[in-house]
């Protein structure tokens, strides 16, 4: 990375926003588990990676209302 080096502070501040809060174009997912939990989130690509989820796949659950691995998106903004 060219520049100048983050501060200890910017990094922590930064460390501690979560995933996807770097990026103000990503985009904030709705998804409701089998359970019947609701969660948001943003950058939601390091999460599928997580679960061993497929992201196109669990878009595709917004249209069709079912359900992919135990979770569904009910919207994306």
């Amino acid at each position: 990375r060219k520049g100048v080096p983050r501060s200890a502070e910017v990094k922590q501040r930064l460390k501690g926003m979560g995933a996807g809060a770097s990026n103000p174009r990503a985009k904030t997912w709705t998804l409701q588990s089998e359970s019947g939990e609701i969660m948001e989130m943003k950058g939601i690509k390091p999460w599928c990676v997580r679960q061993g989820l497929v992201q196109a796949t669990l878009k595709k659950t917004l249209g069709t209302n079912t359900f992919y691995k135990g979770y569904r998106v009910l919207s994306i903004t």
